[in-house]
Formats: C-alpha cells, structure tokens, sequence
C-alpha cells in the first residue's frame, strides 16, 4: 500500500499492511528558512522536497487548504493592512460598523493582541459579516496539492473552530468570552446558536467536495474547555457534525492537545474517527496508558511523540524508545507524528530516523 492508501485504511477502520510516519515540519521548515538557519542540506528544497527526503508521509494542511476560497458579497469591505510595527491589521468594513483585528509577528510566529468583538454590540456586526461570506471550493488547487502530494498523503483542510472555541481564539478572546457568558447568557447563548447553523454551509461544501478527511483544528485543551463547557456546547455540535459527516463517507478528526485529563471521558461520546495531537508526559498532562485507555483501538491516535522530545536534554536515543512505545501500543490505530510540530530548534535527523523504524515496523497479528 501507499501512504495515501494506509491513511485512509486507517482512518476509516479498514485493514492497513503497517503504519505511517506524518510529522508536521513546516514550523520548523518556514521559521528556519526565514531566518537562514535551515541545515546545508535543505536550503535549496521546498518544504515538500524535505519531506521526500525524510521519507515521510505528509498531512498535507499547507498544501490542501488553499483548495477552500472565502468571499464577502458586496456589502462587506474586508482588508488587511500590514504596519512597519510588524503589525497585520484586518478590518471588515459593514453597513453595521467596522471590525478591526490586530495580529502581532514575531520571527516564529503570531498573534492576535487586537480581537475584533470589543462589545457585545460588535457581535451583531460579526453575525453580519458571516451571513455575508460564503465557501467556494476550488478544484484547480485541489487538483494542483493531489499532483503535489501524490501517495504520500491524503487530502484534508481545517473545519471551522467549534463555535465556543471560534468565540475564544477568533473573535472576543478567552477572558472576555467567559465575562459574557456569565454577563450576557442570552445573547451568547443566541450568537453561538447562529455560528452552528451558519456552518452549515461550510459542511455542505466539504460533503460535495473530494475530500476525504475534515480536521476540527479546535487546539482544545480542558484549561479552556473543561468539562462544563464541553459537554454544554462542544459536544452536541461535535456528535451532530461527525454523523453528518460520515453519512457523507468523510473521516474527521479534532485537534486536542495541552492539559487532556478532563477531557479523555469525552472521546467516545464524540463521534470523531480519530484525534490529533494528544500530547503525553511530560509534555502534556496524561501518560501513554491514559490515552490508550480512552481510545483502545476504536479511535486513531494522529502523532503521539512529544514535540519536547526533539531538542534537548532528549537524544535521538529518546526519540526513537518512544516512538516504538507508541507503535507498539497503538498500531494499527495509528497515525504516527509529533505531538503537535517539530519545534524549529528540533533535531530534523531525528524525524528521518522514526521514518526508518516505521518503514521497518510490523502490526502484530
């Protein structure tokens, strides 16, 4: 079997001939070549020639979500402003009001210090813009990534956040989203209302596209979603959006790492196929036992590996132990990766050497 064909097998609870090695490096490889520190070896390669030459499987996000345009009808304004204080300023400009976000960069990454929700008046706003944008799918890039990637992957893009999380990381930010829920139930309760009826349109356009995986790149952890929260709004959207999902033949997946031990009750009750970035100790706040407790064999792990374990005080020694610990535990529910990215002080050489122990890996019968 290819990659590709091993992903799905296992994604969709079918019969797989071993496992695969998806690590994702395109932190490392963008933050590196920025700023001139990519090892001799890798400074002419694109991001996809490294993994080729690391003899990995790719998830495939940088190259697949392309494949999904976002438009504004005619009455919203959006632009983005980049400042000289390293700055990018987005600003959605309504019939309603002005929106305006700011994101801070850095050499490595970014983020917001601006949300866009100040009031919760500016919520009428946000409901505007959205009513206003919808999903175009376009087939060219999606033909453009499947010629890229090849076997090596299976095609996936980011679902919309859940809406609580959308309300936390997009749009008022953590501390203010909890004030309101607390100061303003019912107008929170009716905005998060209308985020899970306005995603539909989202969905209706995974279901008719070729996609096979939807990943729900919530980044949850129980520190923000503890088990209150998450039985009150993430769950009945999870389980209505994975059924309706999979009528439709896709897998999905959420994105769960950080503090996970209030919510590993959580994962059978879901409805996901799989989950991603579960991050053990010490990284994380559970161990190996724990989460194969919760899943057994009925859910994939996608990764596995903590990120902590490519830079120092851990050796490529570590790296490879635990990665067979995770095999042996897991295979062949098993995605195998790093919990979540390679950090871009990691040792890249260690990736190539679990590449080896994969390939030469074999599932107990």
């Amino acid at each position: 079997m290819t990659d590709r064909e091993r992903v799905l097998a296992i994604m969709h609870h079918k019969p797989a001939d071993g496992v695969v090695w998806q690590p994702r490096i395109d932190h490392w490889y963008y933050t590196n070549k920025r700023a001139g520190t990519l090892p001799e070896r890798y400074r002419e390669m694109s991001l996809f020639e490294v993994y080729v030459d690391l003899d990995c499987s790719i998830r495939g996000y940088e190259f697949y979500n392309p494949c999904i345009n976002r438009v504004y009808d005619s009455s919203v304004s959006f632009r983005v402003v980049e400042d000289n204080r390293r700055r990018r300023v987005r600003l959605w400009e309504t019939p309603l009001g002005v929106l305006t976000e700011v994101e801070g960069k850095t050499a490595e990454s970014s983020l917001l210090t601006e949300f866009p929700v100040k009031s919760i008046a500016d919520l009428r706003i946000v409901r505007y813009t959205l009513e206003a944008l919808n999903f175009e799918f376009s087939e060219e890039r999606f033909e453009e990534a499947e010629k890229l990637v090849g076997d090596r992957g299976a095609g996936t893009v980011y679902n919309l956040r859940t809406p609580l999380m959308r309300l936390f990381i997009e749009f008022m930010g953590f501390e203010n989203t909890i004030i309101a829920l607390h100061e303003f139930p019912d107008e929170m309760d009716s905005f998060i209302r209308f985020l899970e009826e306005d995603d539909q349109k989202y969905i209706d356009m995974i279901k008719k596209s070729p996609l096979p995986l939807l990943n729900f790149g919530d980044n949850v952890d129980s520190n923000m979603l503890p088990p209150s929260l998450m039985r009150k709004y993430a769950l009945p959207y999870y389980r209505r959006r994975t059924a309706e999902l999979r009528a439709a033949g896709k897998a999905s997946y959420p994105h769960w790492d950080g503090a996970l031990k209030g919510l590993l009750p959580f994962v059978r009750e879901c409805g996901f196929d799989g989950y991603e970035a579960f991050t053990p100790t010490p990284m994380g706040d559970v161990s190996l036992e724990e989460i194969a407790e919760a899943m057994g064999h009925d859910y994939v792990l996608i990764d596995g590996v903590p990120a902590t374990h490519f830079i120092p005080p851990f050796t490529r020694d570590d790296v490879e132990e635990f990665a067979t610990l995770v095999l042996q535990t897991f295979a062949p529910s098993l995605i195998l990766g790093i919990s979540d990215e390679l950090p871009p002080s990691g040792d890249i050489e260690s990736v190539r050497r679990v590449a080896q122990i994969v390939r030469t890996f074999h599932i107990s019968e």
